[in-house]
């Protein structure tokens, strides 16, 4: 243990002449190693950082590289509608503070959910898709919804949605479903129709109550519009309102100012294979 001991003492005061025996040649003892002033030691000026940085460019994301959102205003309409209805008014800048009528306003939560697109081309027609199907958004909204939050699902068009996971893995809706050929009579089959049953049944309580507002998109501009949009009409709910964001987003995208838009047909004039 000698080169232990030697080892706190050398981290507690000055260092002294290691002499241990395991280690000792046939010279004799090592020479006492040479002290270690830090505090006078410099720092390599490269890695200092330069005196008068170049700024760096800020861009407004909304402003320059976003296409025009003509719905952007209809759909905050809409917004702003729902969480009315559920007990909030519009923000009041002079308040300060969020305004609840009665002091029996829902919670509200966003649940995003589904994948976005990156368009390569004004005109889209190539884009990039991070794939999702939205079963974790859909999922996480019903369990909102029974916690009795007011739910606006944003989420992609065609996405998975709330409920639609009772229907039995594998099968669509109409084969859940039976006819008969002598009337406009159609029931769930048997093996279907428990869970065809408890998913209408909770349908049927959202749409009365009317909790559940979905609000669509299709590709990374307007999921981060329709987020913005979201965040504004939310204010007046301070601590009650909640984002839950299950969307699987782009890590990047193209700024609209360097899309073009595609050729007309027959003007390409590379060549063509064929697969």
């Amino acid at each position: 243990m000698a080169w232990l001991q030697a080892l706190g003492t050398y981290i507690n005061g000055d260092p002294p002449p290691i002499d241990v025996p395991e280690y000792r040649d046939q010279r004799g003892p090592a020479p006492r190693l040479p002290a270690q002033n830090f505090s006078e030691a410099k720092p390599d000026a490269s890695s200092q950082p330069a005196a008068n940085p170049e700024p760096r460019k800020l861009i407004d994301f909304f402003r320059e590289d976003c296409p025009p959102f003509p719905k952007g205003q209809e759909e905050l309409k809409r917004i702003q509608d729902f969480i009315n209805f559920h007990g909030w008014v519009p923000y009041n800048d002079s308040a300060n503070q969020p305004i609840d009528q009665q002091g029996k306003a829902r919670p509200v939560v966003v649940v995003t959910s589904g994948g976005t697109t990156v368009p390569l081309e004004r005109r889209c027609v190539r884009f990039i898709d991070n794939f999702s199907a939205g079963n974790r958004g859909a999922a996480s909204t019903e369990y909102f919804l029974e916690q009795g939050y007011a739910v606006i699902m944003l989420n992609r068009t065609n996405s998975c949605q709330p409920f639609e996971r009772s229907v039995p893995q594998g099968a669509s809706f109409l084969q859940c479903l039976a006819a008969s050929p002598q009337d406009f009579h159609v029931e769930a089959l048997p093996e279907a129709a428990p869970a065809l049953r408890r998913a209408v049944l909770q349908l049927q309580e959202t749409q009365r109550s009317n909790t559940l507002l979905k609000v669509n998109f299709e590709n990374v501009f307007e999921y981060l519009q329709l987020l913005r949009v979201l965040g504004k009409a939310l204010r007046p709910c301070g601590a009650k309102a909640m984002f839950y964001l299950a969307a699987a987003v782009s890590d990047f995208y193209i700024p609209w100012t360097s899309l073009v838009t595609p050729p007309a047909a027959g003007t390409f004039h590379g060549p063509l294979w064929q697969h």
